[in-house]
């Protein structure tokens, strides 16, 4: 089953909260997946993220330990319900953020992120390596900077978002780009000036599993093997 962008809403939390709170709405197709990313000062700030009041899951953060600089999450939701519905996030302190709340359709629902990878660091550039297990996956990037930048999405991703929080001016971007063969690709793009970012790289798996290549590989040698008995 193919994978499809429903749709994504974002939001900033300009002032100095404790929740951030705005409505998205979920399409109807079936084997839905939502997904929300927030770039804030401390990742480990963010408690609870809930979509009409179900809990979603963390995927990872980045950096795993706050250092004060930038701070990047993705969160998920399996089978969302559809409609528009509140995302609310409660925060351990009060702080400014940036969410973005965005859903597909087609997506696997049992381990919809197969591999996710991410860094930390400075520069203009930034590139980030993540290998898809399944044909047909779709590479989600987002990237955060500490001070207000534009973005340039890399080579064939689409841009879902480019936006910033106006309280400490941290950006957010968010990128996606389908991968019709398995295998290492990169998720990177460029910054309009060098500063301090975060970056997460999340393989979304297809409905259906897509075709592993080592066992669709295991498969045509059991075959062949077959014919000489």
């Amino acid at each position: 089953m193919a994978l499809i962008f429903e749709g994504g809403t974002g939001n900033a939390n300009s002032g100095y909260n404790n929740s951030q709170t705005f409505s998205h709405s979920v399409g109807s197709n079936t084997n839905r997946v939502l997904f929300v990313a927030v770039v804030c000062k401390n990742a480990s700030d963010i408690s609870t993220i809930t979509y009409s009041g179900i809990s979603l899951t963390k995927i990872v953060d980045q950096p795993v330990i706050g250092d004060g600089t930038v701070g990047l999450s993705i969160w998920k939701l399996v089978a969302p319900a559809s409609g528009a519905n509140d995302v609310v996030l409660s925060f351990a302190n009060y702080i400014p953020s940036y969410a973005f709340a965005f859903d597909y359709s087609g997506a696997d629902q049992t381990t919809p992120n197969e591999a996710n990878e991410s860094q930390t660091d400075y520069g203009s550039t930034p590139s980030l390596s993540i290998t898809t297990l399944t044909n047909d996956a779709v590479v989600i990037g987002v990237t955060g900077t500490r001070n207000t930048r534009t973005f340039t999405s890399g080579t064939n991703y689409t841009e879902r978002i480019d936006a910033n929080e106006t309280t400490e001016n941290r950006s957010l971007h968010v990128q996606t780009k389908p991968f019709v063969t398995a295998g290492a690709t990169t998720h990177d793009v460029t910054i309009s000036a060098a500063d301090n970012f975060s970056q997460i790289a999340v393989a979304l798996r297809p409905a259906g599993g897509g075709v592993i290549p080592n066992r669709l590989k295991q498969l045509n040698q059991t075959i062949h093997r077959s014919n000489y008995y």
